[in-house]
């Protein structure tokens, strides 16, 4: 499989040329590391330890299975598989065969699946047989199932054949040929499929180990679902790559989670704020920083001030990085950037990567600015799988379009403001959720916070602050009080309060400020979710 949009040769050239692109394909690594270290722990996971030998063997076995089913270089094989030893040997098999890897989210169901099967046509997929009280067999009865498909459903827990076995050969494939079709959660709408090539990422994985410095000796802590871009990166393409051991957690218990950081003596995690926010939270926190954590890297709109402060207070040294499912790391801090810098800005671009803030006609602001933040690097995608979607993607020079919203500093660092479709525009006025957001999460009794536009027939649109309360939460009087008493203008103070007993996300954490926009639409939809609402009267 190829990708829908390349960038221009000399781009290409340059990656090539800086190593940045080292045209090695993912196909035999599983091999070389079984060679290397056979009996080092790769993953850590609720059956027990794996050793890299024994994740071969398996991954040997299913890997001919697939081929013996008809799976060939280029195929798509679709991986619905929570965290864990299967999750990871079934992805490796596929890519030892030259196969493009599909992780597809445990909690996708008929309409989501639909989507998927109809666009990416897989030769073959694994499902869970069973996973927290839902019967795949069933979920998979009831759709389209395209005719050149194999639908398999592994028993989870069920010992893997770790019997030595030789891996097929992989078909004919180079490092430009697509090795991860990764759907994207859905935020703003319907999820797209994101191409990834052996490139890039390779190049993700290596320069990511580069800035923080892993080694082979590290262990890497990952709660994060391996069907998103996250943990797909560490938590199946690392351990392998960079000879290191992954501790896998799939359902989350904070309590479980500070478990196995201190029983495996975790240092390194890279997850997102809800996770975050859970372990500072949970009374397992210990009262200081634990002396084995060495870097927590972590992205996210909601990773406030605050939160980074909990979290170098109680987990490790905390630094905030900025990517997306098309372009992981867009920009980073690390051990050796922005020291006292960390809760103000989401670090620099690094490697080979350049990020730029535009206006609407695509002219580069002055620093200080907000504009549209644009990306280009060796580890942005290569495309759509529907190519009809790159439309309005990038830019003219080929930069990605992040859809956010930033301001970059004269030293050249970047700090997300908001997201392009996260203004509101109040009576032709924009005001920044972003701003907003940052204010209310200093109020003592909110817990979580999200800001949208809510329709209204005077002013076109008004600021809707969603909440999830400590204890009884504020009134919308105590949120003006509050905001008028940081100084924001009273424009931007919200005119509606809704109290939810939690926020939309989607599996990797990210609230949904599309299906809050849908609940101002449709009110009805938030019943099951409403504690109380409040509007201001005029």
């Amino acid at each position: 499989m190829r990708g829908t949009r390349y960038p221009e040769p000399r781009v290409g050239d340059g990656y090539r040329r800086s190593g940045a692109w080292a045209d090695l394909v993912l196909a035999g690594a599983l091999d070389e590391a079984a060679r290397k270290w056979p009996d080092r722990l790769v993953a850590v996971d609720a059956q027990g330890p794996v050793t890299f030998a024994e994740l071969h063997a398996a991954a040997a076995r299913l890997a001919r299975t697939m081929a013996d089913a008809g799976t060939v270089a280029g195929d798509v094989v679709s991986v619905q598989l929570p965290n864990g030893r299967e999750a990871l040997a079934y992805v490796w098999a596929a890519l030892s065969l030259g196969a493009v890897v599909n992780p597809i989210v445990p909690i996708y169901r008929g309409h989501e699946l639909s989507q998927i099967l109809d666009e990416a046509v897989p030769r073959f997929v694994v499902a869970p047989v069973t996973h927290r009280g839902r019967d795949y067999r069933e979920v998979y009865a009831d759709l389209p199932v395209p005719a050149r498909t194999e639908i398999r459903h592994v028993e989870l827990g069920a010992p893997l054949d770790t019997a030595p076995a030789t891996m097929p050969k992989a078909g004919r494939i180079d490092a430009d040929d697509i090795a991860l079709l990764l759907y994207t959660s859905g935020t703003t709408a319907s999820p797209k499929g994101v191409l990834h090539s052996h490139n890039t990422l390779r190049y993700e994985v290596f320069s990511q180990a580069a800035i923080y410095e892993l080694t082979e000796d590290d262990v890497v802590f990952m709660p994060s679902p391996v069907t998103h871009i996250t943990g797909f990166l560490w938590g199946c393409l690392a351990p392998v790559l960079l000879g290191l051991r992954v501790v896998f957690q799939d359902q989350w218990s904070a309590e479980t989670a500070w478990r196995l950081i201190r029983e495996q003596k975790a240092t390194f995690t890279m997850v997102s704020a809800p996770f975050i926010r859970g372990l500072t939270e949970s009374a397992s926190a210990p009262a200081s920083p634990l002396s084995h954590v060495r870097v927590v890297a972590c992205g996210g709109a909601d990773m406030s001030a605050e939160l980074i402060a909990s979290a170098q207070a109680s987990i490790g040294p905390t630094y905030r990085l900025y990517g997306a499912s098309e372009c992981p790391s867009a920009v980073a801090q690390w051990p050796k950037s922005l020291d006292g810098q960390r809760a103000v800005s989401d670090g620099y671009p690094f490697g080979s990567t350049t990020v730029k803030v535009i206006d609407e006609n695509e002219v580069a602001v002055t620093p200080g600015r907000q504009g549209q933040v644009v990306w280009r690097g060796p580890d942005m995608f290569l495309g759509y799988l529907d190519a009809e979607q790159n439309t309005g993607a990038f830019t003219s020079d080929g930069f990605g379009r992040s859809g956010d919203l930033g301001v970059l500093a004269e030293d050249g660092s970047l700090r997300i403001s908001g997201r392009v479709k996260d203004i509101i525009n109040r009576s032709g006025e924009k005001l920044s959720a972003r701003d907003i957001e940052e204010a209310l999460a200093t109020h003592p009794r909110i817990a979580e916070v999200a800001v949208v536009a809510s329709p209204d027939p005077r002013t076109g649109e008004l600021v809707c602050a969603y909440i999830v309360p400590l204890g009884n939460g504020p009134t919308l009087a105590d949120v003006r009080e509050h905001l008028l008493a940081q100084g924001l203008a009273t424009q931007k103070i919200p005119e509606r309060l809704v109290v939810v007993s939690d926020l939309p996300r989607t599996p990797s954490g990210k609230v949904q400020k599309n299906v809050l926009r849908q609940w101002e639409w449709a009110p009805g939809d938030r019943i099951g979710h409403l504690r109380r609402s409040e509007e201001r009267t005029r």
